[in-house]
C-alpha cells in the first residue's frame, strides 16, 4: 500500500490468513465442537486460540470415553451378577445390552460436559481466579464433582479387578459359613429327635424280643427239670413225682404266656415297622433340606456379586487405591472449568463478544446496567427490546383501528336495520 493510495485491503497488511475457513480438518472442527465453541469465529482466530478449544474440547471428548468404558463395564456386571462361573463366560445379551447403555451413558456424560465447559466465560479475562469467579463456578464445579465420583467407581474396580475377586470369593466364604451353623442347628435339633423316637419304636420292639426269649429260655428250664425227672436222676424212671408235674405246669404257662407275647408282638410289629419307616424317611428328608439350604446359601452367597458389593469391597481393602483413582477422575472431570477460569481473554473471546453484541444491534436489544460503588462494577437490571416493542406497538394500533371500524360498521348496520324495521314491518313479523 502506497503513500498515495487510500484503499484499504485488509488481505494485504494481514501476515496470518486466518479466514480461510476450509484448511481446518473435520477433527479439529469435531475438537471445536466438543468445546462448545463457535467454529466460524475459530477459523477466524489465530492459533493459539485454536490450540487452546481443541485441548478442552479433547478433554471433554476424553471424559465421554471414559464414561463409555465406565458405564459399559458398570452395566456388563449388572447384567452378569449372581450368576457364578455362567457370569464369567461370553454373554451376548450382556456384552449387547451393556454396549449400548454404555453409549446412552456416555453422551449424557459428554452433552453434560460439553454444556458445563461452554456455559463458564473466562471471568475477568486475567489468568486469576478470584473469589467472584469461584463462587460463581461452585454450581458447574459440583456437577463435575459429582460425574467424577460415578465415572471413578465402575474404573477402579474395573483396574482392581483380580484382587477384588480374592477378596470377594473370602468374603463369599465367610457369609456361607456364617450362614451354616442355624441350618446345622435346626438339622440336629430334627434329627436328635427322629433319633429319639426311633431309639423309643426299636426299644418297643427289643422288648418284646427280649420277653419271648426270656420265655422261651424259662421253658426251656422247665423243660430239662422235667427231662431230669423223667430220666430218673431224682429217683426212679418211672417215679414222675410231683417236681415233675410242678415243672409241667410251670411249662404250660410259660408256653401260654410266650404265645400271648408273641401275639401282641405280631399286633405290634407292622406298626412298629411302619413308624421305623416313617422316621427314616423324616430323617432322610430332614437330610435332604439341610443339603438344599446348604445349596440355598451358596447360591445366596453368589448373589454377592453386584456393581455396589464391589465398589464396597474396593473401598474396604483398597482405600489408597481407590481414592487415588476417583481423585484423578475428579481433577480431568473439572480441570476444564478451571482452565477457562485461569485462561486471559483472547481474540476469540474478544470476537464471541463482538459477535453477542452485533446480534443484540441486529435486533435491536437494549441492556440497562447501573452503576454501583465502582464505575467498573456494573449491575443488569433489565434490558428493552425495541424492534419487539415497535412490532408490538404496530401490531396493537392495527388492532386498535380494525376494533374500531369494526363498531363503526356495526353502528351503521344497527341504523339500516332499524329503519327499514320502521319503513316494512310486516317483513320482519312474517
Amino acid at each position: 500500500m502506497t503513500a498515495t493510495d487510500n484503499s484499504y485491503d485488509p488481505k494485504k497488511i494481514d501476515n496470518y490468513d486466518y479466514e480461510n475457513g476450509g484448511q481446518s480438518s473435520k477433527f479439529r472442527h469435531f475438537l471445536w465442537y466438543c468445546a462448545g465453541a463457535d467454529v466460524k469465529l475459530l477459523e477466524l482466530c489465530p492459533q493459539s486460540e485454536r490450540i487452546k478449544e481443541e485441548g478442552i474440547g479433547g478433554i471433554v471428548l476424553a471424559t465421554g470415553g471414559l464414561a463409555f468404558v465406565s458405564g459399559s463395564y458398570a452395566f456388563y456386571t449388572v447384567f452378569t451378577s449372581g450368576l457364578g462361573e455362567a457370569g464369567k463366560q461370553f454373554n451376548i445379551f450382556a456384552s449387547v445390552a451393556s454396549i449400548v447403555f454404555g453409549y446412552m451413558w456416555a453422551f449424557v456424560i459428554f452433552n453434560l460436559d460439553r454444556f458445563i465447559v461452554s456455559s463458564v466465560s473466562h471471568g475477568d479475562g486475567t489468568s486469576k481466579i478470584d473469589p467472584s469467579e469461584l463462587k460463581a463456578a461452585i454450581p458447574r464445579l459440583l456437577m463435575a464433582f459429582i460425574i467424577g465420583l460415578c465415572l471413578s467407581a465402575p474404573l477402579e474396580i474395573r483396574v482392581m479387578q483380580s484382587e477384588i475377586e480374592s477378596k470377594l470369593i473370602t468374603e463369599r466364604l465367610e457369609l456361607e459359613k456364617e450362614s451354616k451353623p442355624d441350618v446345622l442347628k435346626i438339622f440336629e435339633e430334627a434329627k436328635d429327635k427322629i433319633e429319639k423316637s426311633r431309639k423309643e419304636v426299636v426299644e418297643i420292639e427289643n422288648k418284646f424280643i427280649r420277653d419271648i426269649d426270656a420265655k422261651e429260655k424259662s421253658i426251656q428250664e422247665q423243660v430239662k427239670v422235667m427231662n431230669d425227672e423223667a430220666a430218673g436222676k431224682r429217683g426212679s424212671p418211672s417215679n414222675i413225682g410231683p417236681k415233675y408235674k410242678a415243672a409241667e405246669v410251670l411249662k404250660n404257662e410259660l408256653i401260654g404266656q410266650k404265645a400271648e407275647i408273641q401275639r401282641r408282638y405280631d399286633e405290634e410289629k407292622p406298626r412298629l415297622e411302619k413308624d421305623k419307616l416313617t422316621l427314616d424317611a423324616e430323617l432322610e428328608k430332614s437330610t435332604l433340606n439341610r443339603e438344599n439350604s446348604f445349596k440355598e446359601i451358596k447360591q445366596q452367597t453368589m448373589m454377592l456379586d453386584g456393581l455396589v458389593v464391589r465398589v464396597k469391597i474396593a473401598h474396604k481393602y483398597y482405600p489408597v487405591q481407590s481414592g487415588l483413582l476417583t481423585l484423578l477422575l475428579i481433577i480431568i472431570e473439572i480441570s476444564p472449568i478451571f482452565f477457562k477460569m485461569m485462561l486471559p481473554a483472547g481474540p476469540y473471546d474478544l470476537l464471541v463478544e463482538n459477535q453477542r453484541r452485533l446480534t443484540q444491534a441486529r435486533y435491536a436489544i437494549e441492556k440497562h446496567s447501573a452503576v454501583l460503588s465502582d464505575p467498573d462494577n456494573q449491575h443488569h437490571v433489565g434490558e428493552t427490546f425495541h424492534q419487539a416493542e415497535m412490532l408490538g406497538s404496530y401490531e396493537i394500533g392495527s388492532l386498535a383501528v380494525q376494533k374500531e371500524l369494526a363498531k363503526k360498521i356495526q353502528d351503521t348496520y344497527l341504523q339500516k336495520t332499524k329503519e327499514d324495521i320502521d319503513k316494512n314491518p310486516d317483513k320482519y313479523l312474517a
